[in-house]
């Protein structure tokens, strides 16, 4: 049973110091209700908590978000609510509906186009990359986005090209034969 705290008498609240120096806090024996239990319970102290960690099976809907709230059944039956934290992926990020992503090919291969292995929230698939594609284009792989009530988002993929910033001789001397025919094909020495 409960009775009046012994700490505070009842009030709630104790006082330190005195005169003009003195200040009121929260009891902390009764944490300011100013009744305490006669034999408090030795697994929770009296404070009608417990802290424990439970493993549970819980079904999270299609196209959840960061910060939703779900209810799943407890381990003793009774409802529990779950906060939703969706892990990061250093490749893909969510955008609403679509998934979005950056990848790098060389300039050769956005020049005379490539086929690259991408990988989406169902696994690999190819994506053809067409000749002639600039820095900066972004190509659209429909319904491989986040399944949500109203229908698949797509990826979005972003294509980056990346230059040689050291290239070897024989690359070097490939890449002034392209610049020789770039020049006699705008007509500039």
């Amino acid at each position: 049973g409960e009775e009046q705290c012994r700490s505070c008498k009842g009030t709630g609240s104790r006082t330190t110091g005195r005169g003009a120096f003195s200040t009121m806090h929260t009891c902390p024996v009764c944490k300011g209700s100013g009744r305490t239990y006669k034999s408090p319970c030795t697994t929770c102290g009296g404070s009608g908590t417990v802290s424990r960690t439970e493993r549970l099976a819980v079904t999270v809907p299609p196209g959840a978000e960061e910060g939703m709230l779900l209810r799943a059944p407890g381990v003793d039956g009774h409802g529990v609510i779950v906060r939703i934290r969706v892990a990061s992926d250093r490749f893909l990020t969510r955008d609403g509906a679509d998934v979005l992503c950056r990848i790098s090919i060389s300039a050769v291969k956005a020049v005379l186009g490539t086929n690259v292995m991408l990988r989406t929230l169902d696994g690999r698939i190819q994506l053809r990359i067409p000749p002639g594609t600039q820095p900066g284009t972004v190509f659209r792989v429909k319904g491989r986005g986040i399944r949500g009530p109203h229908g698949r988002g797509d990826q979005l993929v972003t294509v980056d090209v990346t230059i040689p910033a050291d290239p070897g001789a024989e690359e070097k001397a490939l890449w002034e034969q392209l610049r020789a025919i770039e020049s006699r094909k705008h007509g500039r020495s």
